[in-house]
């Protein structure tokens, strides 16, 4: 799944323009659709499934640690029957009016604060890499292990 739209206006820049506030926009709307489609097919296949909007509670100024909102959302869903759907968004920044929220630290925030046995990460390409896939000198990584002390 490409990030066109934060690319294509500028979405993570400093600054206020029409541009980069519609950017930001479409590119919520987009990754959204993204996420309804999931949940559509999670649903379909009995799995209940339920997005969980970060745009509202993430703070890009915490690190980590400091997620409170985060945390505290995440836990209670994954207490309760549903399976939470995550996904990079556009978030509120007090710099830079918005910028985005990776998929790879929502992943990360997840593993670290709750206590679930499995993160599902779905990307648009076939496994994980050790440099950017594009890249041609890129190689797959055949497995990866995290110890208890990362």
């Amino acid at each position: 799944f490409e990030h066109f739209e934060p690319k294509k206006y500028g979405v993570s820049q400093v600054g206020d323009s029409r541009e980069v506030l519609c950017g930001a926009s479409l590119t919520h709307l987009t990754v959204t659709q993204l996420s309804m489609h999931v949940v559509q097919r999670l649903a379909a296949e009995g799995i209940p499934a339920m997005t969980v909007p970060l745009f509202p509670i993430w703070n890009p100024e915490n690190n980590l640690d400091s997620q409170d909102t985060f945390n505290t959302t995440i836990n209670t869903i994954m207490s309760s029957p549903f399976i939470p759907v995550l996904h990079g968004d556009v978030v509120l920044d007090a710099r830079k009016i918005c910028t985005i929220l990776s998929g790879d630290v929502i992943a990360e925030a997840v593993a670290r604060y709750t206590k679930v046995d499995h993160v599902m990460f779905v990307t648009d390409v076939p496994g994980v890499y050790d440099l950017p896939p594009s890249d041609p000198n890129a190689k797959l990584l055949p497995f990866i292990t995290v110890s208890a002390n990362e």
